[in-house]
């Protein structure tokens, strides 16, 4: 790939500081800034609502776990939950030991699509986000040096998965009405069940719950 790289900080809307590839990166996010200053632009939900595939049918279409075949692409995330609301997007999960060259991999593949852009988080497990608009959905490729079942977005997704299974309609309907309101996943999911601190932590926790014990934390949150 002859595309010179370039390191940047941003705020997501893309506001581009260029920095010395010695300095420090005083925020959170290392931006892997490959595509001049263009502007990114955010489908409106009036965009996002006009028809469109479905989800798996607009996965198949263009290709993108075949693309990632050699990442263990993992699809997550509410659209497979059934929690998606209009803004949703559709979240891969993949196991990317070398960054360099998974960074390399989805600049060739997915470039070319509508609001391209990857950036990698300089803290915890320096994540390789890729994001992009196609057939009127945003998807977000997640490029992490672990495998797929060990990261935490995968986690999440499977205690989820087990939630929902259990709590039945009731709780669904109690995460979605969170959900419209605005709130992300995790946070929804700790407020249906009553659980207080960190979602995200509390969720890794409750993960490791047998079928039982889990039945018994939905009956305690008036789940039955």
């Amino acid at each position: 790939m002859s595309i010179k790289q370039k390191v940047a900080v941003a705020g997501r809307f893309g506001v581009f500081r260029r920095l010395n590839g010695d300095q420090k990166l005083p925020y959170t996010l290392a931006f892997l800034f490959m595509f001049g200053n263009m502007a990114t632009r955010y489908p409106t939900t009036a965009e996002k609502r006009v028809s469109r595939p479905s989800y798996r049918a607009a996965i198949k279409d263009l290709s993108i776990l075949t693309a990632l075949s050699h990442y263990d692409p993992h699809v997550a995330g509410t659209l497979p939950l059934g929690l998606d609301v209009s803004t949703s997007d559709i979240d891969i999960l993949c196991y990317a030991p070398d960054p360099n060259l998974f960074t390399s991999h989805v600049w060739a593949a997915f470039s070319s699509f509508h609001d391209f852009r990857i950036w990698q988080w300089c803290e915890g497990d320096q994540t390789v986000i890729a994001a992009f608009t196609a057939q009127g959905w945003q998807f977000e490729l997640f490029g992490q040096a672990k495998p797929v079942k060990q990261q935490r977005g995968w986690r999440h997704f499977l205690v989820e998965q087990r939630l929902i299974t259990l709590g039945g309609e009731g709780f669904v309907k109690a995460v979605m009405a969170l959900r419209r309101d605005g709130m992300k996943t995790e946070p929804a999911f700790a407020v249906a069940l009553d659980i207080q601190g960190d979602p995200y932590e509390s969720l890794l926790d409750i993960g490791s719950l047998d079928e039982h014990a889990l039945v018994g934390l939905l009956h305690e949150a008036g789940y039955r």
